[in-house]
């Protein structure tokens, strides 16, 4: 992954679902069978986010991953908070969800974030550990300040950003490297291709070639594009095998 020491396969495995928000209801069983054939797969990146179901995301996927710990590199994300605290909405209210939040990258937020994070992943480091959004409210030196503690202390393995534009990411990576930046992109969101990709970096897209490419290496920061292939969105039966050629052991190269 760009010039970490993370490696992971080309194909990752999103967790929003399982938060339920959004999604409707998700069956526990078949979640823990599915997160178990991505690892027989060959698939060992698995991407959460604390925003997810408000923890649960986090937490049923320590449930599981199990003893199987090891063999997953675990990306989850901060920075995004509810207004009041409010956790508990109708599914009337979903919609309007968004009314509701606030984004938070301070120090103190940063640090206890990654505390909860670590209880509920039941786990002592964090893989990769994102920005979800950019807070125009925090100066971007005391977020990194904050990621830099982190991976002192040796909570975080690396950091990385998520929905970030490329000079927030520039800015971002000038106070510390950045390992990962994380952004929606697909037939139909063609955007990244006008600034993003052309800024210089390596990029990963498992949809819809399956392959990695590479561009220049002037920020070597790894990419990881994100969404469903439309905006209608796309299922695919869990009982289809994935293609072995789907699976790339190592993104590092």
């Amino acid at each position: 992954m760009g010039d970490s020491n993370l490696e992971v396969s080309a194909v990752g495995f999103g967790c929003w679902q399982i938060g339920g928000y959004y999604w409707g209801r998700v069956d526990e069983a078949e979640w823990i069978a599915a997160v178990q054939r991505a690892l027989d797969s060959g698939i060992t990146l698995f991407d959460t986010a604390d925003w997810y179901g408000f923890g649960r995301s986090e937490q049923l996927l320590a449930k599981a991953l199990g003893p199987r710990r090891d063999e997953a590199v675990i990306a989850t994300k901060v920075g995004l908070t509810m207004r009041g605290g409010k956790h508990d909405f109708a599914p009337n209210e979903l919609l309007e969800l968004e009314d509701h939040i606030e984004k938070d990258l301070s120090r103190d937020h940063i640090m206890q974030a990654a505390e909860d994070s670590l209880r509920r992943l039941q786990t002592d480091v964090i893989d990769l550990y994102l920005l979800h959004w950019p807070d125009v409210t925090t100066p971007l030196e005391e977020t990194m300040e904050a990621m830099g503690e982190l991976v002192q202390a040796g909570k975080v393995r690396e950091v990385g950003c998520c929905n970030f534009s490329v000079s927030e990411m520039r800015e971002a990576h000038s106070y510390r490297a950045l390992a990962v930046h994380q952004f929606p992109y697909n037939m139909l969101n063609r955007e990244p291709e006008q600034e993003l990709l052309p800024a210089g970096m390596t990029t990963s897209a498992p949809w819809p070639t399956g392959r990695c490419s590479k561009a220049c290496l002037r920020v070597s920061t790894h990419k990881i594009p994100y969404s469903r292939p439309t905006t209608g969105g796309t299922t695919i039966p869990h009982s289809r095998a994935i293609p072995s050629s789907a699976v790339c052991r190592s993104s590092k190269s």
